[in-house]
């Protein structure tokens, strides 16, 4: 219970935790994270993430990783032109 309110805590002011961040800040293997990842989300108090949590309710649900979301977002032009080269293709 005690490892499961420091995840909470931790969650607090962060919009999402990795297993790799939680170990950092706690000194737990990556074992005990992941189970008290899976009691926090039975326990309906945070949604998985790709590779981590966040407390439930708090935004969308991503299509991959942090990383990869942020990078969907960037040069939109040069990706739309792309795109616009390879439907010609077809």
């Amino acid at each position: 219970q005690q490892r499961l309110q420091q995840i909470l805590a931790l969650l607090q002011p962060e919009p999402e935790l990795s297993v790799a961040d939680v170990c950092a800040r706690t000194g737990a293997s990556e074992a005990t994270v992941r189970r008290a990842f899976v009691e926090l989300v039975k326990g309906g108090q945070v949604e998985r993430t790709w590779g981590g949590v966040r407390l439930a309710g708090r935004g969308t649900l991503q299509m991959g990783p942090p990383a990869f979301a942020r990078r969907l977002q960037d040069h939109p032009d040069a990706k739309k032109a792309i795109a616009r080269a390879a439907a010609a293709l077809l």
